[in-house]
Formats: C-alpha cells, sequence, structure tokens
C-alpha cells in the first residue's frame, strides 16, 4: 500500500470517527436530562406524622397519602402552559414533570384538608416538544439546576370560599420555591370527597422573572428564520391530585381525569 493510500485511509477513519462522535453528541444533547425520582423525593411520610410542618391527629381520623407522579403510576399530575411570540404568531407550549414527590394531610370524616406538600425534580421537565424540552433543561439552562435541583410548594392554609359563585371551593395559601426563590402563592381550588378518597384540583400563573427563570447561556435558540422570538413571563399551571388509602382507587380515579385532559 502506497504511502498516499495510507493517509488516505488515515483521514477517511478520522472523518468517520469525528461524525461518528459529533452524532453521538447530537444525540445527547437533544435528550432531556436524566433524572432518579427516588431521590430527594422520597419523602418518608410513613414514618412521619406531619406535612409542610402540620401535625396529624390520627386520633381524630386525620390520614397522610404519599404523592407520586400520574404518568409513573402515581396520583398527582402537574402540567403548564406557556407561550411565546414569533413573527408568524402566537405560539403556546404544555408540559409536566415526571419526577413528583410529596404527601397530603387530610381527614375524610370532616371533609378538610389540611396541609398538602409538593416536591418535583427540576430535571424531569418534559414538554410537547423535543428540541424545547432540551433547550430549556440542557442548552440553556433556564434553572439553576445544579445548585437547586428540587421545587417545591408547601401549602397549610386551607380557606373555604362561597363556591355558589365561582367554580373553585377553596382558596389555597402556601410558599413556592423555585431555584432556590421562595415566595407566597395562592392558589384556587377545588377540593371534593367520596369516601376515604379526596379529588384536589387547582389552576393558577406564575411569573417567571419572579423565579429567574432565564436562560443562563447564549444560544441562537431564540430565533426563528432569523427574528428573535420573545418568551412571555407568565406560565399557567394546572394540578390534580387524587388522595386515597386504596391505591386502587386513586388509580381509577386519576384515569378518569387523565382521559379529561
Amino acid at each position: 500500500m502506497s504511502r498516499k493510500t495510507t493517509a488516505a485511509l488515515i483521514a477517511a477513519l478520522g472523518i468517520n470517527f469525528a461524525l461518528a462522535g459529533g452524532a453521538v453528541m447530537l444525540a445527547n444533547m437533544n435528550k432531556p436530562l436524566e433524572y432518579d425520582a427516588s431521590l430527594e423525593l422520597a419523602h418518608n411520610y410513613g414514618d412521619s406524622n406531619t406535612v409542610a410542618g402540620v401535625q396529624a391527629d390520627t386520633g381524630q381520623g386525620d390520614l397522610i397519602v404519599p404523592l407520586k407522579a400520574a404518568q409513573r403510576g402515581g396520583n398527582i399530575r402537574v402540567t403548564f402552559t406557556s407561550a411565546k411570540t414569533i413573527p408568524t404568531g402566537r405560539e403556546l407550549h404544555e408540559g409536566t414533570w415526571d419526577g413528583i414527590g410529596g404527601a397530603v394531610l387530610y381527614n375524610p370524616q370532616d371533609k378538610s384538608v389540611n396541609a398538602i406538600e409538593v416536591v418535583f425534580d427540576v430535571r424531569s421537565l418534559r414538554t410537547d416538544d423535543a428540541r424545547l424540552t432540551n433547550t430549556v433543561t440542557v442548552s440553556e439552562r433556564w434553572f439553576d439546576i445544579e445548585n437547586h435541583p428540587i421545587a417545591s410548594f408547601k401549602g397549610k392554609q386551607f380557606q373555604s370560599i362561597d363556591s355558589a359563585t365561582t367554580s373553585h371551593t377553596h382558596d389555597l395559601t402556601g410558599e413556592f420555591t423555585l431555584n432556590g426563590i421562595t415566595k407566597a402563592l395562592a392558589v384556587p381550588v377545588a377540593i371534593r370527597f367520596a369516601g376515604q378518597s379526596v379529588v384536589i384540583e387547582g389552576e393558577f400563573a406564575i411569573q417567571r422573572s419572579d423565579f429567574d427563570v432565564n436562560k443562563r447561556e447564549s444560544s441562537i435558540a431564540g430565533t426563528v428564520g432569523g427574528a428573535v422570538s420573545q418568551v412571555e413571563d407568565e406560565v399557567n399551571l394546572i394540578v390534580r391530585v387524587v388522595a386515597s388509602p386504596d391505591p386502587g382507587a386513586a388509580i381509577e380515579e386519576q384515569a378518569k381525569l387523565l382521559q379529561e385532559l
């Protein structure tokens, strides 16, 4: 084999290796961040009698039911809707978190909910567009995942209201922590009981800027066809909880709710 032929083969192999490496890198970039739903989310409520700092009175019939993401066979689903303006109009996107934990404290006898705590792994964020998921969690790092991988909501004030004039039955007040920033948050919720089970549904909005949810690395993801797109500050969230000491009942009720989405 001539020296020129050898050199050509080596160059070809080098190019193929580089292309293969580039393909692997691009494939990995398009993957959402990996997470372990059991890490930091496994609050051992089975050995605890408090939720969000509120003490349960089991002698009076209080129940503590752990929470887990519905898409992982659990009893809570948190979804969000956000939007951005682009040269051709307004573009909506939906998303959720796969890694969710927490617990709800309630009393089915007197039909009261006393506390709820929800924690979610920010790395488990998923959207309706794989490229958007990659942009938010990987390439632009909108969340300070390294320092604050877990977000939480702790609610312990349920104020009943006149539900004859509105679709929700209570105003829930609590604290929402994201990116290490904690703010008071009021959430209108609808609560209904069926035997030992309780369903809690709420919809509310937060502002990204309140929690420093911004891209942290420069990229061209904010441009569409050479024109800059603008991400809106408001994000709308919907929460559905189906808590029951009978997991089968919770799964059945949650399946009904998911069919309504």
